[in-house]
């Protein structure tokens, strides 16, 4: 998220939460936007607020139609 462009807008470090959602078994982005967990749960487990807690989910669920659909790019830093 720190390195997509739209994303990144916002001025919020998202990078921080990378480890901590992959040592709670979080691999694939699909993960983020099931319906198994709240926005609570995440907020309880990132240490952050409701409003960091929707821009995840949302960007996470915004990235998966862009996959889905083909229009995703990867962005040009992380190459």
């Amino acid at each position: 998220l720190d390195h997509h462009e739209q994303h990144n807008q916002d001025g919020l470090t998202f990078a921080p939460y990378g480890p901590i959602l992959r040592a709670k078994g979080f691999l694939c982005l699909s993960q983020l936007t099931l319906d198994f967990f709240g926005l609570s749960d995440l907020q309880t487990w990132l240490g952050i607020e409701v409003g960091t807690a929707v821009l995840i989910m949302q960007y996470a669920k915004e990235d998966l139609a862009a996959i889905r659909s083909g229009k995703w790019v990867f962005p040009k830093d992380i190459v």
